[in-house]
């Protein structure tokens, strides 16, 4: 208690330690087109100049630090977005860092010293706005009528991905090296974060890098979608494409921007945005049938390895066949152990030979793997029946080998599969779904419903590794945001993330986060995570 009690004392420290927490304000900017002219008020962080053909260059400008963001920096750049807003010979804009590096995310150190006082600032919205200071230094440039590129060199990390997102395309240098690093404080990518990320990935990639804060380098992140083209020089990149951009070479500016963010929306989604993020389900309620599993004392005896004292108990998944009660009760048993952080599922070739009056529906499991909150990861070890296809969907992240394969019956898929397909390959794996039939590893990585590798086990170990080292808030408000914005409207994803990031500043294990991240001496070992406040998401 004495350390915690001196660990009070810098609250106002390790709370700041996130990438939300890095956007703090706005200075007045004016704007002048006409010859090479400078924004005003660039306060020596962030150098803006419009150029007579209509293309404005934003760079930040803290070289010593590598473009870290501090108060100053986010004050101009949110500024210098608005300007932009409003001037009508604006036709394109670069976003560039000066120096060895685009962004690296929060200056700790620079914004530790506001206090507590921060995190009000931060999430306040102002009349009349979507976004909260925290997101809007990333979502204003969605905003802007004409289009918008990043370049990306050095490192692009934490709250300076988030801006980078928020453009319209990225160029990246092919050995910059990129992160969702909000996972080292314990906290979530809430600068907007919902909404480009979903944009430009699959869910199970997001999760994975949401949760892991993992770093890539310009050519991985350009092979998953996070970078849209690489170049050895991508300042020059982005300025040959925003002046062909502003001559009317791609049409009129507005036309080229929404071209662009209509491209994006819809990649991995279908169908309206639900207006309350809460209220997005791809789930069903279990029918009184089921309920009676609800209890695993009332199905089949819980197989040995999920009560053992593992992060990540194994619960067995038959491949084919119908599927026993004893799986649903074992997932669930597994949710609520208390040395818990996750789920592994493992598929085995022994038929399922369950009686039709102890057999679940595979829906039912699913949705109680989509619910968990905690990660789900599945083990793809042989072809996969209708069934078993279907609660793999459930699973936040699949891998599998060389003979993993998935099966889908086109008639009778259920609206979930379909919604989960959507989420994981888009069009291309709506196709599979509409096929219908057999489909084999090489078929199923190709559309992004399974991650093949020559040994998923060791994948499997080491992601599960990396995410035992996370905050278990953070990693169960990572899922949570993913699953309840994916399908909302961006008012109600800004919101949620809002909300949820909130609840992590508050709480212990955020705090814990900050602190391992930071190295303290003796209290980096002392404070240990504690179990999540839920294990179901709402």
């Amino acid at each position: 208690r004495t350390c915690l009690f001196c660990v009070g004392g810098m609250l106002g420290i390790v709370r700041l330690v996130s990438p939300l927490q890095a956007l703090l304000a706005q200075p007045l900017v004016r704007m002048q087109i006409g010859g090479r002219r400078r924004l005003a008020g660039d306060s020596g962080v962030l150098r803006s100049t419009v150029y007579p053909n209509g293309v404005a260059h934003i760079i930040l400008s803290r070289p010593t630090k590598l473009n870290a963001l501090n108060l100053p920096l986010f004050r101009a750049l949110d500024a210098a977005a608005a300007a932009l807003q409003e001037q009508s010979g604006v036709r394109a804009v670069v976003l560039s860092g000066d120096g060895r590096a685009f962004c690296a995310g929060l200056d700790v150190q620079a914004v530790a010293k506001r206090g507590r006082s921060v995190v009000d600032d931060l999430l306040t919205r102002e009349p009349g706005r979507l976004d909260n200071l925290a997101q809007a230094v990333g979502y204003r440039w969605r905003e802007l009528g004409v289009p918008v590129v990043a370049a990306l060199h050095g490192v692009c990390l934490g709250g300076g991905l988030q801006i980078a997102l928020g453009a319209d395309k990225r160029v990246a240098a092919p050995d910059c090296k990129l992160s969702i690093l909000e996972a080292k404080w314990g906290l979530i990518p809430d600068m907007s974060g919902s909404i480009t990320l979903r944009e430009v990935l699959p869910m199970d990639l997001a999760k994975r890098y949401a949760w892991t804060g993992e770093f890539m380098s310009g050519e991985q992140a350009h092979a998953v979608g996070l970078v849209s083209e690489l170049s050895e020089d991508p300042t020059s990149r982005a300025l040959a494409l925003a002046e062909a951009w502003a001559d009317g070479t791609h049409g009129l500016p507005s036309e080229v921007k929404s071209a662009l963010l209509a491209s994006r929306r819809n990649r991995f989604h279908g169908g309206d945005r639900v207006a309350a993020a809460r209220d997005v389900t791809v789930t069903r309620v279990a029918d009184t049938a089921n309920d009676r599993f609800a209890d695993p004392a009332n199905a089949a005896p819980l197989p040995l390895e999920v009560l053992t004292n593992k992060a990540f108990p194994t619960v067995t998944l038959p491949e084919t066949g119908t599927l026993p009660a004893s799986v649903l009760a074992a997932c669930r048993a597994a949710v609520v152990l208390p040395h818990a952080r996750g789920i592994v599922i493992e598929t085995e070739s022994a038929a399922a030979t369950s009686p039709p009056d102890l057999s679940v529906d595979p829906a039912t499991i699913a949705d109680c793997l989509r619910s968990a909150a905690v990660p789900v990861i599945a083990q793809i070890n042989g072809r996969c029946g209708t069934a078993a296809t279907q609660v793999l969907l459930g699973a936040d992240i699949r891998f599998g080998g060389s003979r993993a394969g998935l099966t889908f019956e086109p008639s009778t898929s259920a609206a979930s599969v379909e919604t989960r397909a959507r989420e994981l390959g888009g069009d291309k794996c709506m196709a599979i779904v509409a096929r219908g039939g057999a489909v084999d590893a090489t078929a199923a990585a190709a559309a992004g419903l399974v991650t093949v590798r020559d040994d998923p086990g060791a994948e499997i170990a080491a992601l599960t590794a990396a995410i035992v080292t996370r905050s278990p808030d953070s990693v169960a408000a990572c899922k949570a945001l993913f699953n309840r914005t994916w399908h909302a409207t961006e008012e109600a994803s800004l919101l949620e993330e809002s909300i949820l990031q909130t609840e992590l500043i508050l709480g212990y294990n955020q705090i814990a986060a900050s602190v391992k991240s930071l190295k303290i001496p003796l209290l980096s070992s002392l404070m240990k995570y504690r179990q999540p406040r839920a294990r179901r998401l709402d």
